[in-house]
């Protein structure tokens, strides 16, 4: 669906069309598609799958055209309040125009009145890009990082609000958790080594890791194979409250990576989500924690795997902080 917002002049004086395109759009899909073409895969896949599907997201591509032809986009992809901003591009010819400030605008003009809590994305620290963002009310989720975030009110506001589910479900990882997930995988709660599987370690988005799960995952479903991934969600509500998944571990032949995290209410369902997921056919399985982290190191020995190593000061604990957080290495055999 295109929806035109109007004209806006760029710092040239030139006159050009803003408007926003929400999937499904034939028309439009394969403008945008090869407007941005250049991020790769799995972008290229997303947004095809937002463009020219019902996905369960409300994914809108904000863009400046001439005559029809793209030129500048920003995506924002929402659920429940809570979005996902990425895709910042503008044509090289086109940059320092002022076309990225007048979308941005044009986002959080209509982000805002219709009750948008919270906003998540990543860029570089200290880049740009990031004062960009800073300038126009987004936060570093924390010191040093690049991943930031804009809050109607604040970000303790907000995460009192949005996790406090009284039940959970437990249902195969796709689209909708793809960006209510943010607000877990970014949020202050322990532990560091998040999702090893997903390589999601220390508060990092989602965004990019999730990608790849919900893909197979859809795939799976289609073909009747076990899923990769699972989610536990708010009942009542879109709020991510706990994630596991099983991968192919990308370093040894023969091993599958085990991994969960949840929200610090929620770890007491961490074994149903582990649980949930179809056993492996790999002749080993294991498991990355915080050597420290309790709730984790529990959920995982219940599953059956057993501490087999300590891998001291392995990762830094935040952005440019000198202290390293000593990962447990734990694993099991396939039984027989």
């Amino acid at each position: 669906m295109y929806r035109p917002l109007g004209p806006a002049t760029l710092r040239t004086g030139e006159v050009v069309e803003t408007a926003v395109v929400r999937g499904p759009d034939s028309e439009w899909a394969e403008r945008i598609e090869d407007m941005l073409r250049h991020k790769g895969d799995p972008w290229n896949w997303q947004n095809s799958e937002s463009l020219r599907d019902r996905c369960g997201l409300s994914v809108d591509f904000f863009i400046a055209h001439r005559g029809g032809v793209p030129f500048a986009n920003i995506m924002l992809a929402e659920t429940g309040g809570v979005a996902l901003l990425g895709h910042v591009w503008t044509d090289p010819a086109a940059r320092r125009g002022g076309a990225s400030s007048i979308l941005m605008e044009r986002v959080l003009q209509e982000f805002r009145p219709r009750g948008g809590q919270a906003i998540f994305l990543g860029t570089d620290f200290d880049s740009a890009a990031w004062h960009f963002y800073r300038r126009r009310g987004f936060e570093p989720v924390e010191p040093r990082s690049g991943f930031m975030a804009w809050h109607r009110t604040s970000a303790s506001d907000f995460e009192g609000e949005w996790f406090q589910a009284k039940e959970a479900v437990v249902e195969p990882l796709d689209w909708p958790h793809w960006v209510a997930a943010a607000p877990l995988c970014l949020g202050a709660f322990p532990g560091t080594v998040r999702l090893a599987a997903a390589r999601l370690c220390g508060r990092r988005s989602s965004e990019e890791s999730l990608l790849p799960l919900i893909r197979e995952n859809r795939r799976s479903i289609h073909t009747g194979e076990p899923i990769r991934a699972i989610a536990l969600r708010d009942a009542r509500g879109p709020a991510v409250l706990g994630l596991a998944c099983r991968v192919p571990h990308p370093l040894w032949p023969d091993r599958d990576i085990l991994d969960v995290f949840c929200h610090p209410r929620w770890w007491h369902r961490a074994g149903e989500l582990l649980a949930g997921l179809p056993a492996g056919s790999a002749e080993r399985t294991v498991a990355y924690a915080d050597r420290t982290h309790l709730p984790k190191l529990a959920a995982l020995t219940d599953a059956g795997l057993r501490l087999s190593a300590v891998l001291p000061c392995r990762i830094h604990a935040a952005p440019g902080e000198a202290a390293r957080t000593e990962v447990a290495l734990l694993d099991c055999e396939r039984e027989t």
